[in-house]
């Protein structure tokens, strides 16, 4: 998905996809595991590693997360691509996540320290219950 096609391609995977009658729009299900995320070494270089809790992109390489680290060449995208499409992904997943929640659900990646779920759980007890 190019998330730079902007309000349309983002509307129509949180409309249609996330609260569909498969999803969070159905009265069954509550909560969904929206995985991996889109990294950049521009963004991460710019903000002194501070743009993301993924920075510096090191899964495999900037780009999408787990997928191969030719990606970038594949589909022939610059950095300035790479770092555009990090920004218009992370728009429609706080997007989602803001939708997710209006309907009374819940998603994995906005537990503590899983934003853009990072998929590394942290463990809950009563010494840093608060913390969360």
């Amino acid at each position: 998905w190019d998330h730079r096609n902007g309000t349309m391609l983002r509307d129509f995977l949180i409309e249609e996809i996330v609260m569909g009658h498969t999803a969070v729009g159905s009265p069954i299900i509550d909560g969904l595991f929206i995985d991996d995320f889109w990294c950049s070494d521009v963004l991460c270089n710019a903000t002194n590693n501070t743009y993301a809790v993924v920075c510096p992109c090191t899964d495999p390489v900037q780009g999408p997360t787990e997928i191969d680290p030719n990606s970038q060449v594949d589909m022939g995208l610059s950095d300035d691509d790479i770092a555009s499409l990090t920004v218009e992904w992370t728009q429609t997943l706080e997007a989602a996540q803001q939708r997710i929640l209006e309907n009374g659900g819940f998603t994995w990646s906005l537990f503590h320290n899983q934003y853009p779920a990072n998929a590394a759980p942290s463990i809950m007890d009563q010494e840093n219950c608060e913390s969360f």
